[in-house]
């Protein structure tokens, strides 16, 4: 017969690994400051990158804490984001100015680094996940990318998110498909 309630020892040993868990999952979420740094001196809008940094360091380690599928997601969609971030910050770096409240120039390279980033994301993600990994993917491609195209604005983060939708797309239709 078993029993319904936990014995102290018991009840302490699942706190202690649950406790464990979330340490793990808080140390990968910190993997994501050196980001976050990059996005607050390098785009001008600290407000921005705290807010998107914050957002991404709670999914990175609310990811890693859940584990499974999900926590191996992690990596490799922080990494697509990379090419969205890193495009309007290069842009920015190299000396290219813009003229207006608008600037095309960085709000394309924010849709062409989203729509890599969907590309690959859908790719590598597509066969065999389930739609919530997919999700979980796409936001942390999104998120991360959002750190460098805040340099452009709202347009630019708009043009990420379209890009990476629109990049994502044939890889998902062709797994969903085959």
């Amino acid at each position: 017969m078993a029993n319904d309630v936990l014995d102290p020892v018991e009840a302490r040993a699942r706190r202690s690994y649950e406790w464990g868990r979330a340490w793990f999952a808080l140390r990968h979420g910190l993997l994501v400051l050196p980001l976050l740094g990059c996005s607050v001196f390098g785009c001008g809008r600290p407000a921005w990158a705290v807010a998107s940094g914050l957002a991404l360091f709670s999914l990175v380690s609310l990811l890693q804490f859940i584990g499974g599928a999900m926590a191996k997601v992690v990596v490799p969609s922080v990494a697509a984001g990379l090419v969205p971030m890193v495009l309007p910050m290069l842009a920015k770096v190299t000396g290219h100015a813009c003229a207006g409240p608008l600037c095309g120039f960085f709000t394309t390279s924010c849709a062409v680094g989203g729509a890599l980033a969907g590309a690959y994301v859908g790719r590598r993600l597509g066969h065999g996940a389930s739609g919530a990994t997919i999700a979980a993917g796409l936001a942390l491609a999104a998120l991360t990318g959002a750190l460098g195209c805040a340099a452009a604005g709202l347009s630019g983060v708009v043009g990420m998110a379209l890009g990476l939708a629109l990049g994502a797309t044939p890889a998902l239709l062709l797994a969903r498909r085959g």
